[in-house]
């Protein structure tokens, strides 16, 4: 119990202290922050869109979200901290401890990045271009499955699954072009290979076998957003 809540204290102290330096442009900025409220198309890239002997489970196109915050220190120079959400779902294929399975409804793989960085942005004609590198957190739900094992002979088994959630570290690059207040963007983000753990369920028993289930995590999102000033003109 006492090592437990110290966990708790860690993870706690840990995250306030990702949340504090997330949010130290606005403190040390020279101008007034605005934000890029947005929607985005979530297409996945290498393992984490396609069948892979490296991947337990890959998703299709995906949609979502986000707002970044823009905080300029210098005419070209900004700031962006971002925080977006995207849900893909998963392909019908998918292995659970080396066992291919059927799933009985349709699951969605959801990821929460998390990332800050710097942004370098050019007038261009009548709009602004810029690129910037990023990086941070992603915090990777993947669903928890039921259906059916596909064992030998065609003989399938009902199964049930708790899957736990990761966070790992990764990088985000990426380039917008901005015309008055509408912003288009591209962006690609990669937080590599995860190892989620659970456990299996099967209907044959009362067990709980502990599940592993790899998947990898890369993607490309193109959005399309709207610059707010929250917080008065720039």
């Amino acid at each position: 119990m006492t090592s437990r809540f110290y966990f708790e204290c860690i993870m706690i102290k840990n995250k306030a202290i990702l949340f504090c330096l997330l949010l130290l442009p606005c403190f040390l900025g020279a101008q007034t922050p605005y934000f890029t409220a947005f929607g985005q198309l979530t297409f996945p890239i290498g393992d984490f869109g396609r069948e892979s002997d490296n991947t337990d489970a890959f998703v299709d196109l995906g949609y979502g979200g986000g707002i970044d915050l823009n905080i300029h220190f210098a005419e070209s120079l900004i700031w962006l901290t971002s925080l977006t959400f995207s849900a893909n779902e998963l392909d019908s294929d998918v292995w659970l401890n080396g066992e291919l399975v059927l799933l009985s409804t349709s699951y969605s793989f959801y990821n929460l990045p998390v990332l800050t960085g710097f942004l370098f942005e050019q007038p261009l004609k009548n709009s602004l271009f810029g690129f910037w590198l990023q990086a941070g957190v992603n915090y990777a739900e993947f669903p928890s499955l039921s259906g059916e094992l596909q064992e030998e002979f065609s003989i399938h088994n009902n199964f049930d699954s708790r899957i736990d959630s990761k966070t790992r570290i990764g990088y985000s690059l990426g380039m917008r072009v901005s015309y008055k207040k509408m912003v288009l963007a591209a962006r690609y983000m990669n937080f590599g290979d995860y190892t989620f753990t659970g456990t299996l369920k099967s209907g044959k028993s009362a067990l709980e076998l502990p599940l592993h289930l790899r998947s990898s995590v890369s993607f490309l999102m193109v959005s399309l957003g709207y610059n707010l000033d929250l917080l008065g003109e720039r």
